[in-house]
């Protein structure tokens, strides 16, 4: 490793990074009449949480989801930051999850290490009751 400018015979010493983040997603059916089932037009409303697990700062941090529109971010987290405020997502029921029974969808959290390489997790579900 060659020695900076500033400092042409400073002893460098290398430190390994570990970028890594984690993403928890989870929905809560929100049901508009309290009659309990789900009808067309009613709501999910999904919450997220992601945690910086890796050593090093994560900056540029964004959250997207093919089924709905991410509001919050981007953030920075610190190594051992966790984020469950920032992010939040609503989709709105149509007949074809009330056949199915449920709905499925995979939100991608997205950011950058400090040397601007891109740090990346799928969303595992926090939903207690998912069959998943």
């Amino acid at each position: 490793n060659p020695a900076t400018p500033a400092c042409p015979t400073c002893t460098i010493t290398p430190l390994p990074s570990s970028p890594a983040i984690r993403l928890t997603k989870t929905g809560s059916f929100a049901d508009a009449n309290n009659n309990g089932k789900a009808e067309v037009g009613e709501t999910i409303n999904y919450t997220f949480k992601v945690e910086n697990t890796g050593n090093v700062t994560v900056t540029d941090l964004n959250i997207t989801d093919t089924k709905v529109t991410i509001v919050g971010g981007p953030i920075t987290l610190a190594p051992g930051a966790t984020d469950n405020s920032t992010f939040t997502a609503a989709y709105t029921i149509t007949q074809t999850d009330v056949d199915a029974g449920r709905v499925d969808n995979l939100a991608t959290a997205t950011g950058k290490d400090p040397k601007g390489n891109p740090v990346s997790d799928d969303s595992e579900s926090g939903n207690p009751a998912d069959p998943n």
